[in-house]
């Protein structure tokens, strides 16, 4: 805390950890009284979010470490802490049956409405071709990528199982 001129602390010098000062004068500022912080008496809630669109095959540590620290100190702090990763919400709207299933929509209704002013990219026709598979199979993926059906493994590795692009063909 600042102090204004006007209020010089009373009595011998300190130096910055409050100790008497043996430098007279120098120390006499009203800059070198000591103040210790006291925290709220109620919790606070604290949100750690990671951002969207960091690698999702690596955990993004920067929040984990945050995380982890504040816990430890959590009770001292009092802190209530919650932690949400924006990067994972978002791809798991994006690889959901509704958002394929509309993707699929959108990309059939452009495709109409180009007529044969521009023709359909291979990748897109074989995704429209094949969208009723996309949308049958991204959540069973998705469960499986997140170890809760490690069943599907064997259906996967078959290759008859997830819908394959064009590239796959040669």
């Amino acid at each position: 805390m600042i102090r204004s001129p006007s209020e010089r602390p009373v009595g011998p010098p300190r130096d910055r950890l409050g100790a008497e000062s043996s430098h007279g004068a120098a120390l006499a500022t009203p800059y070198a009284v000591v103040h210790r912080v006291r925290y709220p008496a109620g919790t606070m809630r604290l949100l750690l979010v990671t951002p969207p669109m960091i690698q999702l095959n690596t955990p993004y540590p920067a929040t984990a470490y945050l995380m982890g620290f504040l816990r430890l100190h959590a009770a001292d702090l009092g802190l209530e802490l919650t932690q949400a990763d924006a990067s994972l919400t978002l791809f798991l709207r994006l690889f959901s049956a509704p958002l394929v299933a509309r993707t699929a929509s959108v990309l059939r209704q452009r495709a109409r409405t180009a007529g044969k002013r521009a023709p359909v990219p291979a990748s897109i026709a074989h995704f429209l071709k094949h969208a009723k598979r996309y949308v049958d199979t991204v959540g069973p993926a998705i469960r499986f990528l997140q170890r809760r059906d490690p069943t599907l493994a064997f259906r996967i590795v078959g290759r008859a199982f997830l819908p394959e692009g064009p590239r796959f063909e040669h």
